[in-house]
C-alpha cells in the first residue's frame, strides 16, 4: 500500500493508533507525525475494525431476513420485509397533517366560523382560478370554488383591526429576538394602510371581495430576489400585499392583544366590532 486508502465517506483513513484514541491523524505514510513523536508503531489497515463490524451486522441482518422458511425466524422476517418495502419519508407531500402544528389545524378548529362548503375543502383542478388583480372592478369568479374562497378571504379581511388599533396592538408587544422581522412587519402594516386605506375603511362586500382577489393574484406571483431592502419590502407589501404578509401581521396583532389588558381600548373596540371574538384573557 503506497498511501492510506480512503474510507466510504471519501476521507483518508486514520492510522489504527489515532483511530483508537479518537485523535486527529495527518495521514502521513508510512508513519504519521503523532506516532512519530510518540515513537509508536504506525499501522494503517486497509479496512478498519469499525467498518468490518458494520458489514458483519449488515450480513447478519440479511441472513436473518432470508430465513423466511424457518418456523422461528419466518414471522419476524416477513414483518421486517414488509416494513422495509413500505418505508418512506415521514413527510412525502405538502399536505401531510402534522398535528397541532399543522397549517390546516386552525381551519379544522374554527371551520364552523368560516362556514366552508365541501367544494372549498376539496382540492381539484379548479382550485386556483382567481386571477383578477384590478382593484377598481369587482372580481368575476370562474367557478363555485372561487366564490367560496373569495368569501372566506373577505371574512379574513373583515377581521383586520382598524388603522389606529393596528398601530396600537403592534406597539404593545416587543420581542428583541424578532430583530429585523419586527421592523419589516411594521413597514408592512403602514404600507398596507397607505395603499388599501379606502377599501379597508369602507369594508363593503364588493371592496373586500375585490381586495381578496387582488391579494390572491399577488400571492400566486413568484417572489424574485431583491438586493435593495426597499425593493424587497415593496415586493410583498402595499399594493403587492400577499396572504403570507397578512398572516405575519395577524401574528403581531394577536401578540399585542395578549400583552394588553382586557380593558384596553384597542381590545375592547375590536371585541365590540367583532362579537364572535372573545377577549384575550
Amino acid at each position: 500500500m503506497s498511501a492510506p486508502f480512503r474510507r466510504r465517506n471519501g476521507r483518508k483513513a486514520a492510522c489504527e493508533a489515532c483511530r483508537r484514541r479518537k485523535l486527529a491523524c495527518d495521514h502521513s505514510y508510512p508513519t504519521c507525525q503523532r506516532c512519530q513523536k510518540r515513537s509508536m508503531t504506525c499501522v494503517y489497515f486497509e479496512r478498519s475494525l469499525a467498518d468490518k463490524g458494520v458489514e458483519r451486522i449488515t450480513e447478519d441482518v440479511g441472513q436473518a431476513l432470508s430465513r423466511s422458511s424457518d418456523p422461528i425466524y419466518g414471522p419476524f422476517a416477513s414483518k421486517n420485509r414488509r416494513a422495509l418495502q413500505h418505508t418512506r419519508p415521514v413527510i412525502d407531500s405538502p399536505t401531510e397533517y402534522l398535528g397541532p402544528t399543522s397549517f390546516t389545524s386552525v381551519f379544522m378548529e374554527h371551520g364552523d366560523r368560516f362556514e366552508l362548503e365541501p367544494a372549498v375543502r376539496a382540492s381539484g383542478s379548479q382550485a386556483d382560478c382567481v386571477t383578477d388583480p384590478d382593484l377598481s372592478s369587482p372580481p368575476h369568479p370562474k367557478c363555485a370554488t372561487d366564490r367560496q374562497r373569495l368569501q372566506l378571504a373577505a371574512e379574513v379581511l373583515q377581521q383586520i383591526p382598524g388603522e389606529q388599533d393596528c398601530s396600537s396592538l403592534f406597539s404593545r408587544h416587543v420581542n428583541p429576538n424578532d430583530g429585523w422581522i419586527r421592523l419589516a412587519a411594521h413597514h408592512s402594516s403602514e404600507r398596507m394602510w397607505n395603499a388599501l386605506r379606502p377599501a379597508l375603511t369602507r369594508r363593503s362586500t364588493d371592496d373586500l371581495l375585490t381586495l381578496a382577489a387582488h391579494i390572491s393574484a399577488n400571492s400566486k406571483a413568484e417572489l424574485r430576489e431583491k438586493h435593495h431592502p426597499q425593493a424587497w419590502l415593496a415586493s410583498f407589501t402595499g399594493k403587492q400585499m400577499r396572504w403570507e404578509t397578512l398572516g405575519i401581521l395577524y401574528t403581531y396583532w394577536a401578540f399585542g392583544a395578549i400583552s394588553s389588558s382586557p380593558e384596553s381600548e384597542a381590545v375592547s373596540r375590536y371585541c365590540q366590532g367583532h362579537p364572535s371574538i372573545m377577549g384575550p384573557k
